[in-house]
């Protein structure tokens, strides 16, 4: 009846190589709603790897999105409020004091928030390290801790870390094994006083005779927006180097 979580996975031997594996157990820590394997984890791709869900709380109010969240976790993100409330000392160097690719969460685009469970920004009694108020914080991001009411979004440089880490550590995940795409930057190729025109390809796959001509606008977000992701980064200083890459996210 009682089983470590690496027993319950010893036992059950599911390919994690190929997918990825969600499992329910009960946990002897109350407040624990779930928790993920990290891409860089060496278990990412084995059995042992996955995510690992508590049935206590999965689908009831409050907590409609646990699942989400923890595939956040799988595919390499922090948690938004990573540079203020899980970090070691007011000295720590994952300290978020700005959006920013080298500190907090490693995501530009969220801003340095606290833990809390509200759909709003905290309350000033909520200061960290100097910090008197916290404003424009992400809670409506699926890896923050607020009530499901709110939570409904990844931000463009979260989607980007997510598409890396499935391109360079999940390939085997993905039924067609191409090699990662590589960004094109675009090309001007005429311009006037109040108008450019731009010849933006879609990434190169290593297939460019199987190029189709025309539009690459079936790619287009709304608002005809094409977005790419990169094939390849680096940060020159990392918060909490471990011998994973630490990105630099690019859209």
């Amino acid at each position: 009846a009682y089983l470590d979580v690496n027993e319950l996975k010893n036992i059950l031997k599911l390919d994690g190589s190929t997918h990825l594996n969600v499992f329910f157990a009960n946990s002897s820590e109350e407040e624990l709603a779930g928790v993920a394997t990290w891409p860089w984890d060496k278990e990412a791709l084995m059995h042992l790897g996955g995510i690992v869900l508590n049935p206590s709380f999965y689908g009831i109010p409050g907590h409609t999105h646990t699942m989400i969240h923890e595939i956040g976790h799988s595919l390499g993100l922090y948690h938004v409020f990573r540079g203020i409330s899980e970090i070691l000392s007011c000295s720590d160097p994952c300290m978020e004091t700005e959006p920013s690719f080298e500190t907090g969460d490693l995501c530009g685009d969220t801003n340095p928030a606290p833990k809390h469970k509200l759909c709003g920004d905290p309350g000033p009694g909520n200061d960290t390290c100097g910090f008197h108020s916290f404003l424009n914080t992400p809670y409506s991001n699926f890896m923050s801790y607020a009530d499901d009411d709110c939570t409904n979004s990844f931000t463009p440089n979260q989607m980007a870390r997510m598409h890396c880490y499935l391109d360079l550590v999940y390939q085997s995940w993905q039924p067609v094994k191409k090699p990662a795409p590589i960004a094109i930057a675009p090309q001007i190729v005429d311009q006037t006083s109040n108008s450019i025109a731009l010849e933006w390809f879609p990434p190169v796959d290593g297939h460019f005779f199987e190029r189709e001509v025309g539009s690459a606008c079936d790619l287009c977000t709304e608002g005809r927006v094409l977005v790419q992701y990169a094939f390849g980064a680096s940060s020159p200083m990392p918060c909490d180097p471990s011998g994973h890459w630490s990105p630099r996210e690019a859209e």
